[in-house]
């Protein structure tokens, strides 16, 4: 329902509104016994449109992506109980998630909070090497050509890695 509604909000133009209600439906399939990766997937892609569509509006502070950090690490866990995490699908949704983790990383940089940009960074590292793995696996399989996502993780993780790095100081 929360979902739903958050669609209509997007429809109606107002992205504030729309990402309340797309954390909120995170946060629902996040810790929710039927999870599965797809909706989490269509969610952050939608965080993320929303963010850029709320870009300079008046309340604009309210869509931050950091909102849905701690979710990630929920949706991560709950995905691994359920083994959901363990083929090209999840390796997909992994890659997605340490995106979302890295922009998170940056935006916590820019308030001057290393520490946490840290932590965020350490954390999406270990999705984009986790989903580099299974989607690598996957194209190797025949079961999709993943290979192009390979090469982005892989860019990503290295960047990651070169940012955690301690010559960066």
């Amino acid at each position: 329902a929360v979902e739903g509604l958050s669609r209509a909000l997007q429809a109606e133009g107002r992205p504030i509104d729309a990402f309340d209600a797309v954390a909120r439906a995170f946060e629902v399939l996040a810790n929710g016994d039927g999870i599965h990766p797809t909706p989490i997937y269509d969610l952050l892609v939608r965080a993320e449109a929303l963010v850029a569509a709320a870009a300079g509006k008046p309340g604009a502070s309210r869509v931050d992506l950091r909102r849905l950090a701690p979710l990630i690490a929920n949706a991560r866990a709950n995905l691994a109980r359920r083994r959901l995490d363990a083929d090209g699908n999840g390796g997909v949704l992994l890659h997605k998630m340490g995106q979302v983790l890295l922009t998170c990383a940056n935006l916590e940089e820019n308030a001057g909070q290393e520490a946490a940009a840290w932590d965020l960074r350490t954390r999406a590292l270990d999705l984009l090497r986790r989903s580099l793995e299974l989607m690598e696996a996957a194209t190797e399989a025949g079961e999709a050509d993943l290979s192009e996502l390979c090469a982005i993780a892989g860019l990503q993780a290295g960047l990651a890695e070169a940012r955690l790095s301690p010559d960066d100081e």
